[in-house]
């Protein structure tokens, strides 16, 4: 016998009252485990979500299968760094944005342990090939939800597919969704496309930066040389010529591009989605950040950036705290890049071939973007052979 089967049952009962006298239910993942002898750090994690009818309690289930050929105790978080993210999440729940939000209550979900977190469930190792990347000019990490698979299916066949024909590397990476029966889905999608990396970590937006940590701790040991990291949201246009086309000119290292966001301002309106109190971030400016839709990552960066978590307090914003505050701290440069984007555009003539991204699309708009992308691109190349 190799293993051996250890089932931990968390029970957790946890009730909040809002302003206005609302009384809303949540509750937060956060587990550790206390066991009586060495137990391995290196296990397999199986998670599934027990559901109640119950009001005030929640049961979450952990089957682990350990290797008893490892005796190295398993490493949970800091202390220091699981109050501050436990304080962030109190303070975010309670302000008006979030109390208005109608389903909330099984949604803002936060797994704490990075130790596990940062595992994976759905893995590519050989994605970048046998020699890390060293060949691979561009690699695509498309960010998603386990919900967005229709998203998933237009990326593969719009900008997604064009980039793989012309070399570069695509896979999307996502979290642990709220139900076994997505789950299976989920593996399913993957026997069929090959593309899926999985977390393991609750998929939700308060953990959007674990969900970035994932990725460029992925990329830092399967691809460390590849030159250029695209992180992209799934609800994002790539013009994926004019891309290529500007990544062949540059030779950055230790480096993001983007939108640079310069001198901006925590939101301190209670209302706002980005509302960040100063008990989370007391400064009056955030440093220079690279807008989170999508963003250049040199493949030198990304260890870099994964080492500075160490030492750096977590902020639930990505952007500001993967291409900000963690850039900062690793001394990684973050550089403005031309036809970069936050917003939707609209490619309606010639000249707005030289966007190089849009935000904001669902998946029957990629599609029709694509189209028409194509056909702007040909009346261009037309008009250049009348010349």
């Amino acid at each position: 016998m190799t293993g051996i089967t250890l089932i931990v049952v968390v029970t957790l009962n946890f009730n909040v009252n809002y302003k206005h006298n609302k009384r809303i239910k949540h509750f937060i993942l956060k587990w550790e485990l206390f066991l009586k002898d060495k137990i391995p750090s290196e296990y397999a994690l199986e998670h599934s979500l027990n559901n109640s009818n119950s009001n005030k309690r929640k049961t979450n289930e952990y089957n682990l299968t350990l290797n008893k050929n490892n005796s190295k105790p398993s490493v949970l978080l800091k202390e220091r760094s699981e109050n501050h993210v436990n304080s962030q999440i109190h303070v975010f729940l309670n302000t008006p944005y979030m109390s208005q939000k109608k389903d909330h209550q099984l949604r803002w979900l936060h797994n704490t342990n990075e130790s596990h977190s940062h595992d994976l469930i759905i893995n590519k190792p050989n994605l970048c090939g046998p020699n890390h990347g060293s060949s691979v000019l561009l690699l695509v990490l498309v960010v998603t939800s386990p919900l967005n698979v229709d998203a998933r299916k237009a990326i593969r066949d719009t900008w997604g597919k064009d980039l793989k024909t012309k070399g570069a590397k695509l896979a999307f990476l996502l979290g642990i969704p709220k139900t076994k029966s997505l789950q299976r889905k989920l593996q399913e999608e993957d026997f069929i496309y090959k593309d899926l990396i999985q977390g393991n970590f609750l998929d939700t937006y308060l953990n959007l930066s674990t969900k970035t940590l994932v990725l460029i701790r992925w990329a830092s040991l399967y691809c460390p040389l590849v030159k250029f990291i695209l992180k992209s949201d799934d609800d994002v246009f790539i013009n994926s010529k004019t891309l290529l086309q500007v990544i062949n000119t540059r030779n950055d290292s230790h480096t993001l591009l983007g939108l640079l966001a310069h001198k901006w301002s925590p939101h301190r309106n209670k209302n706002s989605k980005w509302y960040v109190p100063p008990e989370i971030y007391p400064q009056d400016y955030y440093p220079d950040f690279i807008a989170g839709p999508a963003y250049l990552i040199t493949g030198d960066s990304t260890a870099l950036l994964y080492a500075a978590r160490e030492e750096t307090p977590h902020i639930y914003l990505e952007d500001v705290y993967v291409t900000g505050l963690l850039a900062e701290k690793a001394g990684v440069r973050r550089l403005g890049l031309s036809g970069m984007s936050n917003d939707r555009q609209f490619f309606t003539n010639i000249s707005s071939l030289m966007l190089i991204n849009s935000h904001g699309h669902n998946p029957q708009s990629l599609r029709n973007l694509w189209k028409w992308f194509n056909l702007l691109d040909k009346k261009r190349i037309f008009n250049k052979h009348l010349m």
